[in-house]
């Protein structure tokens, strides 16, 4: 307990050190130096030409102002309710999002975007929002003007930090997943104010945690390469084998793009033998299909940071890829606005050796089942 404590305290220092701004001064280098370097940092940066790594900065807070036709905004919200596969978008397309996207005119730190596309995203999220304008939103710079990016991105999402009052949680937790070496998205903070004809003008809708989304300028940024392989399986219990046909994964696991032939057929096969190894060949061999460390690492910090509104305890809020190269499946982690223990009451000293719920997580049960891992 006592050493559970200290990790839990020295996430949180590094984290609170990084979003400061608070840094040792490396070795060589003077206070007036780095002042300098700070201040070239601090520069704005020009969202056509910077990429992503000049945007995600945490010590900054951006301005969005989103500019919404009257009749867009109505059309916005669904007549049913909302959370895809939580109660509400009955009879919703496979894969979709449910939510209607409408065009809106952006203006970025007092500058002039242009037109991009916008619809609401989430499920508790959504229901619990404080007002109509607190929604958690999801960016799209593709609309007006075709592969054009927002530093180097074409799709962002403002999350609202419902039920966060600290609206930290998803910063801190993606933190420490990026610091344990598994991919995960990068922040940034924004304060959204919006407009629609006749009912708002200008209205501040709160400070939103700006986040990464999970594509393929994603991987480029990590990997170098685009993947041939993506999926957010919502609802799916474990990982059912369901045969050598692409097109139920694609509709099942809600692929996200265009899959290439090599890389669907090695998740299938990994499917195949996650589901139906024995335990002898699953020990011996699970490596040739996952990577094991990094599934590990993923697995401890959805624990340590008490993320039950994931694999653990609920069939969703994961990506799945290939990584390209060693053809291995690789876990991303999504949606933390949970995290930290703020699902269920009660689940603050989870086990990493028996990490989800009984049955819930078929594979980490395998995986921890085996001593060497």
């Amino acid at each position: 307990m006592v050493m559970r404590r200290s990790i839990v305290r020295s996430i949180i220092l590094a984290a609170v050190l990084s979003t400061s701004g608070a840094a040792v001064l490396p070795h060589g280098h003077t206070p007036a130096l780095m002042h300098a370097a700070q201040q070239a940092a601090l520069a704005d940066p020009d969202p056509l030409t910077s990429s992503s790594d000049r945007f995600f900065r945490l010590a900054h807070v951006y301005t969005f102002e989103l500019n919404i036709d009257a009749a867009d905004f109505a059309r916005m919200a669904p007549k049913n309710g909302g959370g895809r596969g939580m109660g509400g978008f009955g009879g919703a397309e496979p894969g979709g999002s449910g939510y209607t996207k409408v065009p809106a005119q952006l203006r970025f730190d007092g500058r002039d975007w242009g037109t991009i596309a916008i619809r609401y995203k989430g499920n508790s999220s959504y229901r619990g929002a404080r007002s109509d304008l607190k929604r958690s939103i999801k960016l799209d710079f593709n609309a007006g003007a075709r592969h054009r990016r927002f530093f180097g991105m074409s799709r962002l999402n403002l999350n609202n930090n419902a039920f966060d009052a600290s609206q930290m949680r998803e910063t801190l937790a993606y933190d420490v997943f990026r610091r344990a070496g598994v991919p995960a998205p990068r922040t940034a903070f924004a304060r959204v104010f919006i407009t629609v004809p006749g009912q708002y003008q200008r209205e501040y809708a709160g400070v939103f945690t700006v986040v990464e989304q999970i594509d393929q300028a994603f991987f480029r940024t990590r990997w170098k390469h685009k993947v041939g392989v993506l999926l957010k399986p919502e609802g799916l219990s474990g990982l059912p084998d369901l045969g050598g046909d692409w097109n139920s994964y694609a509709e099942s696991y809600s692929s996200k793009i265009a899959a290439r032939a090599g890389d669907a057929q090695r998740f299938m096969a990994f499917v195949h033998f996650a589901d139906h190894s024995s335990d002898k060949e699953f020990a011996a061999h699970i490596g040739d299909y996952l990577d094991v460390d990094e599934f590990l690492r993923f697995l401890a910090v959805e624990v340590v940071t008490v993320n039950s509104d994931s694999p653990l305890a609920m069939n969703h809020n994961y990506y799945l890829t290939v990584r390209p190269g060693s053809g291995k499946v690789v876990w991303v982690p999504w949606d933390m606005n949970m995290a930290f223990g703020g699902f269920r009451v009660g689940e603050v000293d989870l086990s990493l050796y028996h990490a989800s719920a009984p049955g819930m997580f078929p594979l980490a049960d395998r995986v921890l089942s085996v001593p060497a891992m």
